[in-house]
């Protein structure tokens, strides 16, 4: 089956990706491409800490010790002290070690100590003990405050998540769940009744671990899973990104406190603070979350429209090539925010779509998805003020649903489960009749397909009123043609009376239809979706003759 994500792999984006797509480097890496850290640097690098949880199937660690050194790793078992796993390892020149040990998944109710013990030339010990260690899946997760979004519900995080108290009062049942965000800490307290540690991290992040426990229970329901949160609001993509992402994309390289397009500066300070010191961990796969601090940079005005194509699959090869492996990563598309553009102008103006199509393009990658979150928008809240509702908010509060369809799309690219994770795929745009424009959509992906209201319309009405979500004006009517002559109108489009897989839409100019856009507004109030509640994923297709 042809998906959507397949199709547009090969339509978006697809000169800005061979930058930095080259064979992963796994031989000879320097202390950089390892991610040294300083000689000043204590024995184990920073990630790492009681608590933790290592990669099941081959954990790296690594860290400075004296050049010379030797170095062996010992995992014991938690009760009884006996030896579970070992390895050793001699620091380099430099006194950079690193050294993989594999143990295999924890079982539940165990836990294990990790000891590294170092001698150097003059016979001088020293040991470094991590307790409570469980071994199974490492998820980063990284991007801007959407990610940032902590769970909540109470003190500075009191605006947060839907159903975070529902939430917070199920966490014990995954005690196996491990949280970073400076330290490590389980999920679940048994000395905090209030969770405070759980409230305070990523809403997406954890919600995504506990939806794949909930969609893969055979391979995830008891497997500990270690998440580690790198995300800082208000931030963009080049700050995320090193130097040659950049310049291979053809933007300057902007030196630290340079002033770069939207009065931002990118000079890959994140990337260095945050993403470089967990290289070469292994970890499971990585979520990201970011692209709306982009936005007024690529929008049809900007010099740099259509940028964040170049630059987010640039970015993804190049976290790969760091950490030396092919890293699933996975791409939620920006919520509805902002307006709902009742124009065909305002639409192609808004960088909010922009970057969304832009998005697409991680999909030109193997091992990567996108999360279609177009309908998720609400009044939204920022995570550290008191509730102040506002229509289009830039943080929507629904993350579990933002989680579910994130590991429905892991579930699916990663562990090749057979599970529904995209909304109606469009197949064929053509011209059916003299008067008609037919969209053709895969049967599977459009079982149910049906116009529907998005969240926030139909929670609360389009701007507090009656009016039905798609019957609301040219808000209410995602669809638009494009006229040989460049410009768009706004369409009714409707289900196609001959088949349940077919959108139809009636135009007197048929002749002169040469695209089909749908869902190009920052805040749709109606979009498709199928039976699965998942919606389809914005495009803009040629039309063809028949």
């Amino acid at each position: 089956m042809l998906s959507l994500f397949s199709l547009l792999a090969t339509s978006v984006g697809s000169g800005a990706v061979s930058l930095l797509e080259d064979p992963l480097d796994l031989v000879g890496l320097d202390n950089a491409a390892r991610g040294s850290v300083p000689a000043s640097a204590p024995l184990l690098a920073s990630p790492f800490g009681s608590n933790m949880v290592l990669q099941a199937d081959g954990a790296t660690l690594f860290g400075t010790v004296t050049a010379g050194a030797s170095v062996s790793v010992n995992v014991l078992d938690g009760v009884s002290g006996s030896s579970v796993a070992t390895a050793t390892t001699t620091a380099n020149g430099t006194g950079y070690w690193i050294t993989t040990i594999t143990v295999g998944e924890t079982p539940p109710g165990k836990s294990l100590n990790v000891t590294v013990n170092v001698t150097n030339t003059a016979d001088t010990s020293v040991l470094v003990t991590l307790s409570n260690i469980l071994f199974g899946s490492v998820f980063i997760c990284s991007g801007q405050s959407n990610m940032q979004f902590c769970l909540g519900g109470e003190g500075h995080c009191a605006g947060g998540a839907f159903a975070a108290n529902t939430t917070v009062a199920n966490a014990h049942i995954f005690p196996e769940i491990r949280l970073y965000s400076g330290g490590w800490s389980p999920s679940f307290s048994t000395v905090d009744p209030a969770q405070r540690v759980l409230r305070s991290f990523s809403a997406v992040c954890y919600l995504t671990a506990t939806g794949i426990k909930k969609v893969l229970p055979e391979a995830y329901g008891t497997r500990p899973i270690g998440l580690i949160e790198a995300a800082v609001g208000g931030t963009i993509i080049e700050m995320w990104s090193p130097p040659e992402v950049m310049i291979g994309c053809g933007l300057p390289n902007v030196s630290a406190g340079s002033p770069a397009t939207c009065s931002k500066q990118f000079n890959s300070n994140l990337y260095n603070q945050l993403i470089k010191p967990l290289i070469p961990m292994t970890v499971t796969a990585a979520f990201w979350y970011q692209g709306e601090s982009n936005a007024p940079c690529d929008d049809s005005q900007s010099k740099t429209a259509g940028y964040y194509s170049c630059l987010l699959p640039g970015m993804i090869a190049a976290w790969r090539k760091a950490f030396r492996q092919t890293l699933p990563f996975f791409v939620v598309q920006l919520a509805a925010y902002g307006s709902t553009d009742e124009t065909s102008l305002l639409r192609s103006q808004d960088g909010t779509v922009s970057v969304r199509t832009d998005q697409m393009s991680a999909l030109t990658l193997p091992k990567t998805g996108v999360a279609i979150t177009v309908d998720l928008g609400d009044d939204g809240q920022l995570p550290w003020t008191p509730p102040t509702p506002r229509h289009g908010g830039i943080h929507p509060r629904n993350k579990t649903e933002v989680g579910r369809r994130l590991a429905l799309v892991y579930a699916s690219v990663v562990r090749n489960a057979s599970l529904p994770y995209q909304g109606p795929t469009p197949m064929k745009v053509y011209k059916s009749t003299a008067t008609n424009i037919q969209v053709d959509f895969d049967q599977v992906t459009s079982s149910g397909m049906a116009l529907t209201g998005t969240q926030q319309c139909k929670t609360h009405g389009h701007l507090n009123s009656t009016t039905s979500c798609c019957s609301a004006g040219p808000a209410g009517m995602p669809f638009e043609v494009m006229f040989a002559n460049g410009s768009y109108a706004i369409v009714q489009a409707a289900l196609a009376p001959t088949s349940p897989f077919a959108i139809v839409i009636v135009t007197n100019d048929a002749e002169l239809v040469t695209k089909v856009r749908y869902c190009a507004q920052g805040f749709p109030l109606c979009v498709l979706a199928n039976e699965h509640g998942l919606p389809a994923a914005p495009f803009e297709l040629d039309v063809t003759l028949s």
